[in-house]
């Protein structure tokens, strides 16, 4: 005669086993998901990254053109990220955002002027103020490339 404990005990051992085998395949599904499109969403960044290698790239006028789409791109990006990521990445991405608005906030002159630190050292007929604003405008690259980068690096 059969015992029932011991064949229940064998079901649900079965169910179990069937459970924990859905579990595992769909969160590594959901992982190959958010390895996918963190993958797409990186190398949507890339010729946007490359702009600002360009020695001719204003960083207030890449930075206003991009930051719309990719703010678009990151959100949906947000969406297969885990909760730990996810906030470490809005923290990041918060950043980029911030100084988007800084940019913006500079108006049309941000677009066309050159951000310096220091406006005697700019001066036309000032020696070295051509290379001055080369370095300022190369330092406002740098800066948004690093922010940009700490935010991919959470990914």
């Amino acid at each position: 005669m059969i015992d029932w404990k011991i064949s229940m005990s064998a079901v649900l051992v079965g169910l179990l086993v069937l459970w924990l085998g859905h579990r595992l395949s769909a969160n590594r599904s959901e992982g190959e998901s958010y390895r996918n499109k963190m993958r797409e969403f990186k190398e949507f960044l890339v010729p946007f990254l490359r702009e600002l290698e360009s020695q001719d790239a204003n960083p207030a006028t890449v930075v206003s053109q991009h930051f719309p789409k990719h703010d678009e791109e990151a959100r949906k990006l947000m969406i297969h990220m885990p909760k730990r990521k996810q906030q470490s990445f809005s923290v990041q991405w918060k950043k980029y955002a911030d100084l988007h608005k800084e940019k913006q906030s500079q108006g049309v002159m941000g677009l066309i002027a050159t951000e310096v630190d220091d406006i005697e050292k700019a001066s036309p007929g000032t020696p070295g103020s051509s290379e001055y604003i080369y370095q300022q405008t190369a330092k406002r690259r740098d800066r948004v490339r690093q922010v940009v980068q700490d935010a991919l690096d959470v990914l």
